[in-house]
């Protein structure tokens, strides 16, 4: 599903500043067999500590996509908001 121009110039400042918040956490799960390089940050904490609104912009729209798309997740799952940098070497 596309969305364009789901998120304002201010709200995708806000993403970036919580990934590189101490609190975000890198992982490292992804397969080595991946045809490009990535980095991720997992960030729904400092999202839904210093970034509510938007957090929750982000998890009623998922929400909304699931039920219209597919419609097969129970009503109660824990969020994972990543941050994923494709520009790496």
């Amino acid at each position: 599903v596309t969305v364009r121009n789901f998120l304002s110039a201010s709200e995708r400042a806000a993403a970036i500043e919580a990934a590189q918040d101490p609190e975000a956490w890198a992982i490292d799960d992804r397969d080595d067999d991946l045809g490009y390089a990535h980095e991720v940050w997992r960030m729904e904490e400092v999202m839904q500590r210093d970034y509510g609104a938007l957090f929750q912009k982000l998890i009623d729209s998922a929400w909304s996509i699931e039920r219209r798309t597919w419609g097969n997740i129970l009503d109660f799952v824990f969020p994972e908001i990543e941050y994923i940098d494709y520009n790496v070497k």
